[in-house]
């Protein structure tokens, strides 16, 4: 099933193109990564196909639904993201960060929360304990967590292993790979590192 088809997309920055016709089709389950050199626009591109940032030209379809109008609905509904800052409120709870994500869906008891942790390898820590306090890995999986219970159906990822040490970012990356594989989920991902395209389902390298 297709979630996301971009169709010959454009975007023009001070008069410089750093998207000229791009093309990309997302299906269910799938693993997008896109690497690059700094400076190949990989930042630019994720913006553009999730919405962020306005296009040129070009259509781009979630859900066969065209993006472009009703943004806000759609981010809520339909799309996630985490950033290599993982913007956090750090001066509140775990509870409340995770809670953050889950609002516009259901609420979820401590029970479901803990058991949210323990599937991103975070078993035991309190849920009143201040995100503050916590290693940039395991913060980083909060803040994928926190993505996850807004039950959206497309994960847009910048960098969200950039801070982070190569044990905790290959076990964030693996966390997205699986969240990828439930349901009718999809990952795209920008990435500097090549070690990830082995996770990928489909991989795009700009030059």
């Amino acid at each position: 099933m297709v979630k996301l088809q971009v169709n010959n997309v454009v975007k023009v920055i001070e008069k410089k193109t750093i998207i000229d016709n791009f093309s990309l089709t997302v299906n269910s389950n799938d693993f997008v990564i896109i690497t690059g050199k700094s400076g190949t626009g990989k930042t630019t591109l994720l913006n553009v196909i999730s919405g962020l940032t306005r296009r040129d030209s070009g259509e781009i379809y979630l859900d066969d639904a065209l993006i472009g109008k009703h943004m806000q609905n759609i981010w809520r509904n339909k799309i996630g993201f985490i950033f290599q800052d993982n913007l956090l409120l750090e001066n509140q709870t775990i509870k409340k960060n995770i809670l953050i994500g889950a609002k516009f869906n259901k609420k979820l008891s401590d029970e479901e929360i803990n058991n949210l942790l323990i599937s991103v390898d975070l078993k035991g820590v309190s849920l009143k304990q201040q995100v503050s306090t916590l290693s940039g890995g395991e913060q980083q999986r909060i803040a994928l967590l926190r993505t996850m219970v807004k039950r959206n159906e497309i994960i847009f990822a910048d960098e969200p292993t950039g801070n982070l040490d190569k044990v905790n970012a290959i076990s964030l990356v693996k966390l997205l790979k699986d969240w990828s594989m439930e349901d009718q989920h999809a990952v795209v991902m920008v990435t500097h590192n090549p070690e990830f395209i082995q996770f990928a389902t489909k991989h795009i390298n700009l030059v």
